[in-house]
């Protein structure tokens, strides 16, 4: 059984908990820290089914199958969680599906890996024999979801509330990295105390943007709004450029093939396309602009030591 979404696959598990759970489950997702809070997550329904189950993980095979061909002789059954699975070989995987194959009762096993390419011999030869989760094929907006609706979860089961607009901030302020998210979030629980509810205020004061996001919402302010910063730093200007490129290509493909929008951008919001919609801005300020961006970065790289002067000549040039 596949599923590729985090809902459908936290939808079977609370429909077979506690006594139809399978015996073996597989987690291919790309990104290391959310492969690990699934298997966690996965752990955690595991044991409350069964509450003898000890994990044991491994990144070696061959310690996968001693394990679970060795129970406890304290009568202890284990969880094994094999992480890295895409770096076995094509003798160790012919292994590993004959172990899914006949696995002990009470066994439970958990495979991890980033690349389903190499994991195929489990949608194929183990197929009847595990559940898959599989978010290679995810889409940016719907792994964002995902994550905004993992972090709420735990502030829940932390017996408190949030409110949007404070999720909508640390979204923006660190990024949907799940990694960075859910330790602003326990530092924010910590920080409430015996208060049931986080509002954006403990937000702010607790958790600052990265630099990278600052430096995001300058190139946003400066192309939309016309809102030029106070100063811009010398070796803040390499990664200033990135940002603004992407602000002027958006807004000019807007101009030239909104059609080609989602396909182009697929990270981009409708909340944030609604929002650049409302500006009129011609298609030739975002070629000039383009232009203007390129003589800068150009004059950087050939020897202009001083990012803020290259920034300076880009600015003066698009507010002409």
């Amino acid at each position: 059984m596949k599923f590729q979404n985090s809902s459908a696959f936290e939808k079977h598990l609370r429909e077979a908990f506690p006594h139809n759970l399978s015996q073996c489950f597989a987690l291919i997702i790309p990104r290391a820290d959310e492969r690990e809070s699934a298997a966690c997550q996965l752990i955690t329904v595991l044991q409350k089914a069964d509450p003898k189950l000890k994990v044991y993980k491994t990144f070696d095979f061959d310690k996968t199958l001693i394990e679970i061909q060795e129970n406890s002789l304290f009568g202890d059954l284990p969880i094994v969680y094999l992480d890295g699975v895409e770096t076995m070989s094509k003798v160790q995987w012919k292994g590993l599906i004959a172990a899914i194959k006949y696995l002990p009762p009470g066994v439970r096993l958990i495979l991890a890996g980033a690349n389903i390419k190499t994991c195929s011999n489990l949608s194929t030869q183990a197929k009847d024999c595990l559940v898959m989760l599989d978010l290679t094929a995810e889409k940016p907006w719907d792994r964002e979801r995902r994550i905004a609706e993992q972090l709420m979860k735990k502030v829940s089961e932390n017996g408190k509330t949030m409110e949007p607009a404070c999720l909508d901030y640390l979204m923006q302020a660190i990024g949907p990295e799940l990694g960075l998210l859910e330790q602003a979030l326990e530092k924010l629980i910590c920080y409430v105390g015996d208060t049931a509810h986080i509002d954006l205020k403990a937000a702010h004061k607790l958790v600052r943007p990265s630099k990278e996001q600052s430096l995001w919402q300058l190139a946003e302010k400066l192309i939309w709004d016309k809102v030029m910063p106070r100063r811009v730093e010398s070796n803040d200007f390499p990664m200033l450029v990135g940002a603004l490129r992407y602000q002027l290509e958006l807004g000019l493909c807007m101009t030239i093939a909104p059609e080609q929008l989602k396909e182009r951008f697929p990270t981009l919001r409708d909340r944030s396309l609604s929002k650049y919609q409302n500006y009129r801005y011609p298609a030739q300020y975002f070629q000039k602009a383009l232009q203007a961006l390129y003589t800068s970065e150009r004059a950087f790289k050939n020897g202009v030591s001083d990012g803020g002067i290259c920034f300076d000549l880009f600015a003066g040039k698009l507010f002409v």
